[in-house]
């Protein structure tokens, strides 16, 4: 069993954190996901998600949070786990962070781990 892990502070559109050098199998991951508005937020409702997928399109957990006001700071997080779900050698996990959309007067925060192996 092995592990792949990335961290965002801020926005950011599907961005590849590691490459599978070979064949392998996906057993699980965690993703955390944390908005934060100060004093500057004036928005009203806002929408946010943050996602972990493969370039291929397996998408293994997706958090939505919202912030309503000034002060806010919603979080989530997730912990799926999959019966070796298959990828091929060249494929990247990727993080997205609400598309790499910015809202002023909020501060956006990610991290995930996958789990893995290769037969």
């Amino acid at each position: 069993m092995a592990s792949a892990d990335a961290i965002s502070v801020s926005p950011q559109a599907a961005t590849a954190f590691f490459t599978f050098p070979k064949a392998a199998k996906i057993w699980g991951s965690h993703l955390s996901y944390a908005v934060g508005a100060n004093s500057a937020y004036a928005a009203g409702n806002s929408q946010f998600y943050a996602r972990v997928k493969t370039q291929s399109g397996f998408i293994m957990c997706t958090i939505e949070l919202a912030v309503s006001d000034a002060s806010q700071d919603p979080n989530g997080d997730g912990d799926p786990t999959f019966p070796g779900v298959p990828v091929a050698a060249g494929d990247k996990l990727q993080l997205d962070v609400n598309n790499g959309v910015t809202v002023a007067g909020v501060v956006q925060r990610a991290s995930v781990v996958v789990f893995y192996s290769i037969p």
